[in-house]
């Protein structure tokens, strides 16, 4: 499609390769519900834009469409449904698509690529594929920035929901409906920084978190996280971010889990902010989760209060006493010449060690810990004293 204007699908159409490909701005291609066929035999896309000159195309409408990647029996490379590559205020909405073919090395539903300013809403997304094969990604957004990823519904076998890459920032993720079945396929996974993701439910049935965040300064408030697989947390934060009043339920592993700083160490990544992250009112497994930091010469008594998890990350010269912790344990991160005392820790999520601890100079005493992994403590640091505890593991 090389000149502006409406154009409307009045057949069905199919491609060994691409079918459409738009190189105009201000183009408006309703489907009416048609079905677009494309990659029969070589990799392709089902519909996208093409600018000239790497100038952003503008105003394009790609509505009503049903595509499917056609070859479901012979290998075929990379395919993908929708792209939005280079353009800016364009809309993407009410498509199915269907990439259905599992030997795949790679498919994607919807492609966002060095684009700004755009809207992708109330599309539904089915992609298939093994993960040892290659990436499959219901929707990727590569390079972009200021744009809407609003309502759709994502369903993915052994593929991810959500992936954001490289330089993508001020993306809105809201509501959304995302599920994944296989053994690593995340929910969301952002590199990006300054997303925000609100009132997403996500599911993963593997062994797979519901959102892992590698980038910094992003937004996570009010989804719905549920992870059904062993290994399967909730969200990993790799990197300082925002993360309010979420409900999360592993039914494995840790609601919220930050990486040990022997990660960082052992890739030579420098330590996060740890200071700057910003963890409220979330809930694990329907009770809340209690994140402290930046404690100094502090007493903390919970006063058996029933929590889901608590996490303490940076605190020096401070007591924490008389937690009771019955989902994701006690995690600690940098903590010196302080105390964890008079507590009862008692998980039995396989995938959780009790106590786990990146300490130094520290005492942790008459606690009762009871745990489902044969480790019931496990303390990175030194000069740190643990005594007076009683430990038992219902695992053997």
């Amino acid at each position: 499609i090389n000149t502006p204007g409406s154009y409307i699908l009045v057949n069905n159409v199919s491609s060994s390769g691409s079918c459409f490909t738009i190189n105009s701005s201000n183009v408006n291609l309703n489907c009416q519900g048609r079905r677009i066929v494309y990659a029969l035999s070589q990799a392709g896309y089902g519909i996208t834009t093409s600018s000239i000159n790497n100038t952003l195309l503008s105003n394009v409408v790609i509505k009503n469409c049903n595509i499917d990647q056609g070859n479901t029996s012979q290998l075929v490379a990379y395919t993908i449904g929708i792209g939005l590559v280079l353009a800016k205020d364009s809309v993407v909405e009410n498509n199915g698509i269907y990439n259905l073919f599992f030997n795949s090395p790679g498919s994607v539903g919807i492609l966002i690529n060095s684009s700004k300013n755009n809207i992708i809403r109330y599309n539904n997304i089915t992609v298939y594929g093994d993960w040892w094969t290659g990436n499959h990604y219901g929707i990727s957004i590569v390079n972009s920035s200021n744009s809407v990823v609003h309502n759709n519904f994502i369903s993915d076998t052994a593929s991810e929901g959500i992936l954001i890459v490289h330089t993508t920032n001020n993306i809105i993720i809201s509501n959304n409906s995302i599920s994944t079945i296989g053994s690593y396929n995340k929910g969301i996974i952002i590199y990006g920084v300054n997303n925000t993701l609100i009132h997403n439910i996500i599911t993963t049935s593997g062994s797979a978190y519901g959102v892992m965040i590698y980038g910094s300064d992003n937004i996570l408030m009010y989804n719905h996280i549920n992870t059904l697989g062993r290994y399967a947390g909730g969200i990993l934060m790799y990197d300082k971010s925002t993360i309010i009043n979420n409900d999360i339920n592993s039914a494995e592993a840790y609601n919220i889990f930050l990486p040990d700083p022997e990660y960082y160490s052992l890739n030579n990544i420098p330590l996060p902010d740890f200071a700057g992250y910003d963890v409220q009112s979330n809930f694990g497994n329907g009770k809340p989760i209690i994140f402290l930091k930046n404690l100094r010469n502090q007493i903390i008594d919970l006063s058996g209060q029933d929590i889901a998890s608590l996490i303490i990350v940076n605190s020096t010269n401070s007591i924490i006493r008389n937690a009771y912790i019955s989902k994701d344990g006690l995690l600690l991160y940098l903590l010196n010449t302080s105390i964890i005392e008079n507590s009862i820790i008692d998980i039995s999520k396989p995938d959780v060690t009790a106590l786990l601890a990146f300490a130094d100079s520290s005492d942790i005493k008459n606690n009762f810990i009871k745990t489902n992994k044969t480790t019931g403590i496990s303390i990175i640091g030194q000069k740190n004293f643990v005594y007076l505890n009683n430990i038992t593991s219902i695992s053997g």
